[in-house]
């Protein structure tokens, strides 16, 4: 899918599941770079590889910070008793 002026265009196909597959791909992606915060930045993915492998970086982003706070909130506990 591709951002020009003022409407999305969806590369040509001879699929239509094909189509559905890149549009999902392409929903996860931005739901997922949403919801973890990172924003959408000066460079974005184009391809569907891309998009997965921002998805799966982003990811285990979000699981080594999520382990990174619960050691911290432990030491901080340990240290209150």
């Amino acid at each position: 899918m591709l951002y020009e002026g003022d409407e999305w265009n969806m590369p040509e196909s001879g699929s239509h599941a094909q189509e559905n597959h890149v549009r999902l791909t392409t929903i996860m992606y931005y739901a997922l770079t949403t919801l973890s915060t990172v924003g959408y930045g000066d460079f974005s993915p184009v391809s569907i590889a891309e998009k997965i492998v921002g998805a799966v970086i982003q990811i285990f982003g979000v699981t080594f910070f999520s382990v990174l706070m619960n050691s911290f909130i432990d030491v901080v506990q340990g240290m209150r008793n």
